[in-house]
């Protein structure tokens, strides 16, 4: 529980801190205005959105305002509005969100409707599994999305600290156009940052006086001897050398033999350059 609790927070946080979100008109018309350590960021009709202060400073704008926010539904929030962490971080920020709660099973089709209307759009989307294609589509492409990267530089310096930490999240949440449209929730547990484990039978390798494979050619050759040389005692070739499954959380065989050449996840394949 405490877990998710922080994760909601963190994602509070960011979305506070760099205070933007999606535009009701392209991007391109956005007007910014910088003036002394306050930015105004003004929409084509002239309305102004915020005076964010920089950084970690409180409250992050000096009159008090409203942030629209369509947020997919957290079984483990029971009400967002009565939070707690949301009440402390209102009370801190000077910022009142006005939520929009959308149930699980209804995220893909709300997501939909709203990007492709387009005419009454969220100041924010939270946890609502934005895809790389609906971010190069209506971010670069329709520009209905802020390129959030040249906020972050001054008003999310624990977002850039975390990017100093791991570079690696920066290039994966960093858009085609070089654009940064979608915030990352990030864990750094063991079991999350390395998921593709397998686990080998020791009393088989003991009996068959193998060691523990450490590359892919010698995992074949431990395989073989399983499946070949009666690790079991019974007399039969009946062993099954490995197994695995094609549905639950990093269960694949495929995910976990591909590592050993490219990185992969739930049968993607990324190439880092």
């Amino acid at each position: 529980m405490r877990k998710r609790v922080i994760s909601l927070g963190l994602c509070l946080l960011l979305v506070l801190s760099v205070f933007v979100g999606c535009s009701k008109d392209s991007t391109k018309t956005n007007k910014v205005d910088e003036k002394d350590d306050n930015t105004t960021v003004q929409k084509e009709q002239g309305e102004i959105v915020t005076k964010a202060s920089e950084g970690n400073k409180y409250p992050i704008t000096s009159e008090e305002t409203e942030l629209n926010i369509m947020a997919g539904e957290d079984r483990f929030v029971q009400n967002v509005e009565e939070n707690e962490l949301t009440k402390e971080y209102e009370q801190k920020t000077n910022v009142k969100v006005k939520w929009e709660m959308v149930a699980q099973k209804s995220i893909k089709e709300r997501l939909n409707l709203a990007l492709s209307t387009g005419d009454v759009l969220p100041d924010v989307f939270l946890n609502m599994k934005l895809n790389n294609q609906q971010v190069v589509s209506y971010g670069i492409e329709q520009g209905l999305l802020i390129d959030l990267k040249p906020y972050i530089e001054k008003y999310a310096p624990n977002l850039k600290a975390m990017f100093e930490y791991d570079p690696m999240i920066e290039k994966i949440i960093t858009a085609p156009d070089g654009g940064i449209y979608t915030l990352p929730q990030v864990e750094e547990t063991y079991h999350v940052k390395a998921p593709q484990k397998a686990w080998i039978y020791k009393p088989w390798l003991d009996k068959l006086g193998l060691e523990v494979p450490q590359t892919t050619e010698e995992l074949r050759v431990v395989l073989e001897a399983f499946a070949t040389k009666d690790p079991n005692g019974n007399k039969k070739a009946d062993e099954i050398p490995m197994t695995g499954a094609t549905t639950g959380w990093s269960t694949s065989i495929v995910d976990f033999i591909m590592n050993g050449f490219i990185y992969t996840y739930q049968y993607q394949r990324w190439i880092v350059d």
